[in-house]
Formats: structure tokens, C-alpha cells, sequence
């Protein structure tokens, strides 16, 4: 009897195994099948279009071409791989979900997703200038400041209403019992108003330093409230065909990550540390318009640091790691 049970469990075993190695199996057979797909996509593409074609129209560089079409996934992180397939379905009328999903199937498989901490948002189509709907973060500070004003100079004014209502001091009060003369009486006089000047200078002396606090206060609201309202503008170079250009944000402090695909210009809100990449490097760009912008001229993706207040920079690979605790984008 045991002998029987024990062949049952290892026929159930047998059969377990039989059934796990029919669905890999099938999932080979998948994925292969996607992958004739896919290079028959890539096919058609390049009878009519070189590698070189491409990428001069796309900016996609060369090497993440070829690694594209030769679906070499672990080439890419998955937002800059979608952000390439998207601009390829847009400029050649293709589509190209089936290379997604195999892409996102073979990172499941060999365990190269990983649990991202940041917002991710797809990739939309960005064209002209987008309106600065930031204004209304602005408008709250610029709120504050005033309100911060107003208690300020309504404090003041009771303030200065209270020593104006209150009764002076009467000059009897400083008369001697034996009936003092009216020298007494007009010295006692003078003293008095002797006070009062005194009183009076010191309260227009405290009035001058908290007016100058204030300016202070206000010249300091003010200057925060012009860095929050700091604008980066990313314009595409007119050399560039379409005037397209992919661009990677990430905000430093929140980790917030979003990505969009240029069209001529883009404004990015400012005011706080942010990072950026970008799929080519012929681009400029300004912060509020200024004259000093960047410029440049090159072929290869780009990593950049912006730090309000301050002119937006060129930063390496190493240099983006650091700054985002070790991490890339």
C-alpha cells in the first residue's frame, strides 16, 4: 500500500513537471513567433530606409538602432525604450505594440524589472509652447507676502493708535504738598515734554527698523517668488528634421519622473533641483528668456543639472548618479 502511494505522488510529480515544461515550452514558441514579427517589421523598414536614414531623421542614436531592431532589451531602461518606439511609430506609420510586449516579457523573465519609486507618465505629443499653468503655485506666495505685509502694518498702526489715545501725564501730579511755585510748575512742564520728545523719537526710530524689516522681508518674497516662477525653455535646432527631441525630467528632491518629445519648444516649470536627459544633443536652452542660453551641437544623448538660481549645466554620466543618490534615469 505504501509502495502505491508513493508512485502516485511521483506520477503526479512527473506529471507537474510534464505540464511546466509544455508551457515554457509554448512560451518559446511565443516568443520566437514575436520575434519573427518583429524583424519583419524591421524589415520592410529598412528596404526603403538605411540605419543612417533613420537616425538622421529620428536622432535615435546608431547604436540604440541597431539595438532596437536586433531586440537587445537589456540595452535599455523601459521609459527611454518606449519613448524611441513611439517616436519610430510616428515618424514610419508603424506599429510596434508587439515589441513592447516582448520587451516587457523578456525583463519579467530574466528579473530586470525592478520596483520603480518614481511617477511615471506616457509619452504625449508637445507642440509650441505650453502656457505656464505654474503661475498659480506663484500666486500663492505672492498671497502670502501680501498678507505677511498687511498684519504687519495693521499691528503698527494699533500700535502707534495706542500711544496716541492714551492721556499725557497731568503736571499736577508732579506738585510738591507745600504748594510749589509756577517755576516748579513750568520745570515740571518742560520735563514732561522733555519725555515725550524722547518717546517719540524712540517710537519713530522703532518704526524706521521694522519698515526697513519689512522691505527685507518683502525683497527676500520676492526673490523666492521669481525662483519658483523660473522657466526652462528646451528649443529644438532648426537643423534638426521634424524638430523633435525626447526629453527625460526628473525632479532631484521628489522623484517625480516624466518624459516628453519636443516639438520646436517646450517650457519647464523651474524653482526646484532638476535633472534632465535627452535622446540628442542638438538643442538650446534658456531659463526665462535670458540671452546667455545653451547651445548644442552633437549627436549623443545629454544629461543635464538644473539648480534654481542658477544657469542650467552640461553634467556626465557619474556626475547625474551622484546627484540622484546613485541612481540613473
Amino acid at each position: 500500500m505504501e509502495d502505491e502511494n508513493k508512485q502516485e505522488i511521483q506520477d503526479n510529480n512527473d506529471n507537474v513537471q510534464d505540464n511546466k515544461n509544455e508551457l515554457h515550452d509554448d512560451s518559446i514558441k511565443q516568443q520566437e513567433e514575436r520575434k519573427q514579427q518583429i524583424y519583419a517589421i524591421f524589415q520592410q523598414l529598412q528596404e526603403k530606409n538605411t540605419l543612417e536614414d533613420i537616425h538622421k531623421k529620428t536622432h535615435i542614436a546608431l547604436f540604440k538602432l541597431e539595438a532596437i531592431f536586433n531586440c537587445d532589451y537589456e540595452q535599455f531602461d523601459r521609459t527611454i525604450a518606449i519613448g524611441f518606439i513611439r517616436i519610430l511609430e510616428r515618424e514610419y506609420h508603424i506599429d510596434l505594440e508587439i515589441w513592447i510586449k516582448d520587451y516587457d516579457e523578456y525583463c519579467q523573465t530574466h528579473g530586470l524589472f525592478k520596483r520603480d519609486e518614481y511617477d511615471t507618465h506616457s509619452v504625449g505629443d508637445v507642440s509650441v509652447k505650453i502656457d505656464r499653468y505654474e503661475k498659480r503655485a506663484s500666486s500663492k506666495w505672492l498671497n502670502i507676502a501680501i498678507a505677511v505685509i498687511v498684519i504687519i502694518v495693521g499691528g503698527w498702526y494699533l500700535f502707534s493708535q495706542y500711544y496716541e489715545d492714551s492721556p499725557l501725564p497731568n503736571a499736577d501730579t508732579y506738585k510738591n504738598t507745600d504748594n510749589s511755585t509756577d517755576i516748579d510748575d513750568d520745570t515740571n512742564n518742560t520735563d514732561t515734554a522733555n519725555n515725550e520728545t524722547v518717546d517719540t523719537e524712540d517710537n519713530a526710530t522703532t518704526i524706521e527698523e521694522n519698515v526697513e524689516n519689512n522691505q527685507t522681508q518683502e525683497n527676500n518674497t520676492t526673490q523666492e517668488v521669481a525662483l519658483i516662477d523660473e522657466e526652462i525653455v528646451f528649443s529644438v535646432d532648426d537643423a534638426v528634421s521634424g524638430k523633435q527631441l525626447w526629453l527625460g525630467v526628473l525632479r532631484v528632491e521628489s522623484k517625480k519622473r516624466t518624459q516628453h518629445i519636443v516639438v520646436g519648444s517646450l517650457n519647464i516649470k523651474g524653482g526646484e533641483p532638476t535633472l534632465f536627459v535627452t535622446g540628442h544633443g542638438k538643442f538650446n536652452v534658456k531659463i526665462n528668456g535670458q540671452d546667455d542660453s545653451l547651445r548644442l551641437n552633437g549627436s549623443s544623448p545629454v544629461y543635464l543639472y538644473y539648480n534654481p538660481g542658477e544657469q542650467i549645466r552640461v553634467v556626465t554620466d557619474s556626475e547625474f548618479k551622484k546627484i540622484n543618490n546613485g541612481r540613473g534615469w
